[in-house]
């Protein structure tokens, strides 16, 4: 809560026009408003950091914090030690290794080329609920050059 007050609250002071004083504009009282796309991109999505990747290396390690998931060609999450794909087949494994919070995410050229993918990949970062299902409108999408 306190990331939230001291980065992203904002304060406003109501006014009103007040009938009793003929109409002039009076002090209502304060009102606080949270910056919430600011908080959304900067906390939840993390936003600055996934902008900042660059895909030049054969493997990147993705930023990662709980309820914060990824997708797109050549996407790899790590759970017990083992590399998975980031496909259908493998959904169940990847529910558990978020539910155990022990999940570490990585994209991977090898991975990306196998899949059909060319000069630039497309990543998608994604916030989940308690139910390991996407929340809508809370994603970003990333298109990077592959160099």
């Amino acid at each position: 809560m306190t990331i939230i007050v001291n980065q992203y609250l904002r304060e406003e002071t109501f006014q009103y026009m007040d009938e009793t004083t003929n109409g002039q504009l009076v002090d209502g009282g304060k009102w606080y408003f949270i910056e919430i796309q600011q908080l959304l991109d900067h906390e939840l999505l993390q936003a600055d950091q996934i902008n900042s990747l660059q895909f030049s290396a054969d493997e990147v390690e993705l930023p990662f914090h709980q309820g914060l998931c990824y997708a797109g060609l050549g996407v790899q999450f790590e759970y017990k030690g083992q590399r998975y794909d980031c496909i259908e087949t493998n959904l169940s494994t990847m529910k558990e290794a978020l539910k155990s919070g022990a999940i570490k995410w990585y994209w991977n050229k090898d991975r990306f080329k196998k899949y059909g993918g060319t000069d630039s990949a497309t990543l998608k970062a994604y916030i989940i609920d308690c139910n390991y299902n996407r929340i809508p409108d809370l994603q970003l999408e990333l298109i990077k050059n592959i160099q």
